[in-house]
Order: C-alpha cells, then sequence, then structure tokens
C-alpha cells in the first residue's frame, strides 16, 4: 500500500516546529526542568579551581520536595544556591557571595566563611523576575590579572512562561512565512522549456 504524502506546506509547518524546538535552551530542561542534568550543568573552572552551582526550588507536595535548576529557573520567591566545591583545596579557602539584579542593584550578600564540608547552601528570596548574576570570591585568591578570583554564575528567574512565548512566537512567525512562500512559487507561472529539437538524417 502506497503512504499518502503530506502536503508540501504541512511539511514546512513540521519542519518549523522542529526548528522551533530544538533553538529553546536546553538548560531550562535540566533537572527539574526535565531534563537528566549532571555534573556538565552549572560547573565552572577558573585557574586550577571548579565549583558547581544548583538552584534549589521547593515544590509542591509538602516538605522536603525540592526541584533543581542550573541557570533557569521558572518560578520566583523563595530558593537556595548549592555550591558544590569540586576541588579540594576551595574547602580551606573563605567562600564570599553576592547575588545582583540586572540593573545592579546587590540583593542577596553572603559574608566569606569557610565551608569545610565541601558543600555551601545559601537561602534566599528572589521575589522579582528578571535575570541575575552570582558572584562567588575566592578570597586571598587573585586570578591571571592580578585581580580577585571571582566565579560569576548567571542565572534567570522566573523566565520560563517568557521562554514558551518567545518559542512559540518564532515558531508563528517561521511557519506562516514557509507557508505563505510555498503557496507564492506554487502560484507563479511555470516557464516553458524550450522545445525539442528532432535531428535530421543526413
Amino acid at each position: 500500500m502506497m503512504q499518502k504524502k503530506w502536503p508540501a506546506w504541512k511539511r514546512i509547518l513540521g519542519i518549523s516546529l522542529a526548528l522551533a524546538w530544538s533553538i529553546q535552551p536546553s538548560s531550562s530542561w535540566a533537572h527539574g526542568g526535565g531534563g537528566t542534568g549532571g555534573l556538565e550543568c552549572g560547573l565552572m573552572q577558573k585557574e586550577g579551581y571548579a565549583i558547581h552551582l544548583d538552584v534549589y526550588v521547593r515544590s509542591q507536595g509538602g516538605m522536603g520536595n525540592f526541584k533543581t535548576y542550573c541557570q533557569n529557573v521558572p518560578t520566583t520567591g523563595r530558593m537556595s544556591l548549592v555550591l558544590d566545591l569540586v576541588t579540594p583545596q576551595l574547602r580551606q579557602i573563605p567562600l564570599e557571595c553576592t547575588v545582583t539584579s540586572s540593573e545592579g542593584k546587590v540583593v542577596a550578600h553572603f559574608p566569606a566563611q569557610v565551608f569545610s564540608s565541601g558543600v555551601a547552601s545559601l537561602d534566599l528570596d528572589l521575589p522579582d523576575r528578571g535575570r541575575y548574576m552570582v558572584d562567588l570570591t575566592l578570597v586571598g585568591k587573585n586570578g591571571a590579572d592580578g585581580k580577585p578570583l571571582v566565579f560569576r554564575f548567571p542565572i534567570n528567574v522566573g523566565m520560563g512562561v517568557m521562554w514558551m512565548g518567545v518559542a512559540a512566537g518564532g515558531l508563528l512567525v517561521v511557519a506562516a512565512g514557509g507557508v505563505f512562500f510555498y503557496r507564492r512559487m506554487a502560484r507563479r507561472p511555470r516557464l516553458a522549456g524550450p522545445r525539442g529539437i528532432e535531428a535530421s538524417a543526413s
């Protein structure tokens, strides 16, 4: 039995859907977002040191239920920054953490402290949707440029719905453009090719 072929405009729409889905930021699906996550998610390395950041958000279902995210946190409110000090030497270095908004306002500050266990859990409240920067300073350690060694982790808070809107809008634009282009090409009159020339035998 012959398979029924989709009309060209449906094929264009299908390809547009796949493209729009593929360009969504993969980090938004890591951990609590539905992906597998992993150590590479939120891992940063500098000057021989490595630190891993996760953002824990309490989910519905009672105490003890959390979801973890890397860079894109879909909700605002109470959350915890959990830092895994991958490099053992970091357990003897005081770490200072400052969280600033995209406007440069300091929204949370944690004084320098030594985390001998290798794990730092910092609780904070981010009620406003937006982009934030988590600056983790290694007190007493300088980088190759002579300046204090700072790990900078960008996070997006409460922007999960916004990403979906952007992806949906882009999908509609791409799909509509593809269908319009196909229909316009289909309406154009086909140009007649050169007539065949019959060779006469000599």
